[in-house]
């Protein structure tokens, strides 16, 4: 699925509870700024989702010499696995636990610098809270974003407070602000079905992401863009259009057969196009 967008802006290695870093041999150490270092600041590195990095210090001479450097672990050991993808900017990396809580690393010894728990955030322990998977973070102008049960929070990448003026305390509910809109009784977007696992996309000071979930009974997934500034929705779009009041309507509406019109959710970070003014999303 594909939006264009108008305007000049557009509207590792995992493990279950913990990192592990690898280097080739005894000699091979991090390459340091003063050579050549390339940072991830993405979920796949770039807008297009390239996943490619010019480094070289791995190859195919060496990667079987590959053995542990350093580990590090969350101690969260519920819910699916640890599916983060590390994100590295200016030799610290920041990644995820399966609910969603920040953990920025020395991306060459592993040592903690700082946590932003969110247990507490989404719900404590209730089983409505959150929902224990989780992809990982973006980094841009020195905030890391992450998607956390059916929140947005913004962090401040040097010392992981949260950005005051992003949403409520750096806590923005962008699905349930989109969802109310069509159900104003609802008070938590996870109530229908609604969160996050996909990791944000962001270009030119806009969030773009998706939510979940294909499998529950929800009424589409939503592709939210989002202000990087302030956590304000600035469009949104049903990937199965409820009614003429959702984009697409004329084209999808006779298509569907049966009941409910359901699924639609939305598993991985989209891409981007900024020339063409292109979004590239992956629907379930």
């Amino acid at each position: 699925m594909k939006f264009k967008v108008q305007g000049s802006r557009f509207r590792g290695l995992a493990l279950a509870g913990g990192l592990c870093a690898l280097c080739a041999g005894a000699t091979l150490l991090a390459q340091s700024s003063a050579s050549r270092t390339v940072n991830w600041p993405l979920h796949n590195l770039d807008l297009a989702g390239g996943r490619f990095s010019p480094m070289d210090q791995i190859n195919a001479s060496n990667v079987a010499t590959l053995t542990p450097r350093w580990l590090f672990q969350t101690g969260v050991i519920d819910g699916v696995s640890n599916q983060t993808t590390p994100v590295i900017v200016d030799g610290s990396m920041y990644v995820t636990d399966p609910r969603g809580s920040v953990y920025a690393l020395d991306a060459a010894d592993g040592h903690l610098l700082w946590t932003f728990d969110v247990t507490e955030l989404l719900g404590g322990g209730a089983k409505a809270g959150y929902v224990f998977r989780n992809r990982g973070v973006c980094y841009a102008d020195g905030v890391v974003y992450t998607g956390a049960g059916s929140f947005l929070f913004a962090l401040d990448a040097r010392t992981g407070k949260p950005i005051k003026s992003f949403g409520k305390d750096g806590q923005a509910s962008v699905i349930l602000d989109v969802i109310q809109e069509r159900y104003p009784d609802v008070t938590s977007a996870i109530s229908l079905g609604y969160w996050f696992t996909t990791a944000p996309q962001i270009y030119n000071g806009v969030i773009y992401i998706g939510s979940t979930r294909s499998e529950s009974h929800i009424p589409g997934g939503h592709v939210l863009a989002v202000n990087a500034k302030t956590g304000k929705v600035l469009w949104h779009f049903n990937t199965i259009p409820q009614d003429a009041r959702d984009q697409g309507w004329e084209i999808a509406g006779p298509t569907w057969v049966g009941g409910e019109r359901n699924g639609g959710g939305i598993w991985e970070t989209p891409s981007l196009d900024p020339p063409l003014g292109l979004l590239y999303v992956a629907v379930g």
